[in-house]
């Protein structure tokens, strides 16, 4: 009978003896957990001139956004993104002082990630990482402070449940006139990242879907308002309503939600408190819907004009 080829390993085996191994990538030792933290900038802001296309320049090369690109010469085994995270993470990992581990991958907050897998307690294999770098994801277009424990230990283990809100979108829509709601909306109402819609070079195919929850929405650009107004919000080109059977957006047919902002008057005589503008919290199809080939168009019907000149800022939420 022909000997196998790897005649070392298995006469080790037949003998119940393990195989010989290999040293570990990093000291299998007691070791603390090592915490590493960013706050990130937001990548969309509010511009009365850009408008949807206030966003911050991401080089369509990088897969991590280069003005977030943190490296982390720390070995280990596993890295979480912690829940109280504000934002998604591109993560890439280097398993030598040579070599990466492929392309990054995201983590949204709650997640951990065992890039190497975890060897058995009784075999000391290879495994784990030397170091790793990370950033926020291209296209992503939120922001915020974010916190990475790394488990430096193969046996070490952490439980997190929760799915946190976070931002994922800011945004100044102007308010029309009724006699200005012509031709089409603006595309400015993104729900996947990268969004394909947008203005700059991070345009692209989307990687990251949001379960949208929430809006707020902010009144801008008037010192007063007499009375309460009527705002109509006319979404066009929608995920869930306007795509056909080939998944071409179709722009005929849009869909509304009215909403109202209540009168109001400044109050003191000087300082940075005396701009003030009402705010309102909204669970409702604003809060919902996505248009990744479309967008939102806000009308002003108060029949008097009460909104002429004025904008809202969208801050919306979401879930990963």
């Amino acid at each position: 009978m022909a000997m196998p080829t790897n005649y070392p390993s298995y006469l080790s085996i037949a003998k119940g003896l393990q195989p010989p191994a290999s040293p570990p990538l990093v000291a299998e030792i007691p070791a603390p957990a090592h915490i590493t933290r960013q706050k990130f900038a937001y990548q969309s802001y509010f511009d009365s001139s850009l408008l949807e296309g206030a966003l911050l320049t991401q080089a369509f090369t990088a897969p991590i956004v280069a003005s977030t690109l943190t490296n982390e010469d720390v070995p280990g085994y596993a890295v979480g993104l912690h829940p109280s995270s504000e934002a998604p993470i591109a993560i890439q990992f280097k398993l030598s002082a040579q070599s990466s581990a492929g392309a990054p991958v995201i983590l949204k907050p709650g997640q951990f990630i065992t890039p190497a897998g975890i060897p058995p307690a009784d075999r000391k294999l290879a495994g784990g990482f030397v170091g790793f770098t990370y950033g926020l994801p291209f296209g992503w277009l939120g922001g915020g402070m974010v916190q990475l424990v790394v488990c430096r230990t193969p046996e070490a283990a952490v439980d997190w449940p929760g799915n946190p809100e976070v931002i994922f979108h800011r945004v100044r829509i102007p308010i029309l006139q009724p006699s200005a709601v012509t031709g089409d909306a603006r595309n400015n109402w993104p729900s996947r990242f990268p969004w394909t819609s947008a203005p700059f070079v991070q345009r692209g195919a989307g990687l990251i879907a949001v379960e949208p929850t929430r809006v707020l929405v902010a009144l801008r650009g008037l010192s007063a308002l007499a009375s309460p107004a009527d705002c109509r919000l006319i979404f066009q080109g929608t995920n869930e309503f306007s795509r056909d059977s080939t998944d071409a957006v179709v722009l005929t047919g849009s869909v509304y939600e009215d909403i109202t902002f209540p009168s109001f008057a400044h109050f003191g005589s000087s300082g940075n408190l005396v701009d003030q503008s009402p705010v309102l919290v909204l669970n409702s199809a604003i809060a919902r819907l996505g248009a990744d080939d479309g967008g939102l168009a806000a009308v002003d019907i108060s029949g008097a004009a009460l909104l002429n000149g004025a904008y809202i800022d969208v801050v919306r939420y979401g879930r990963l």
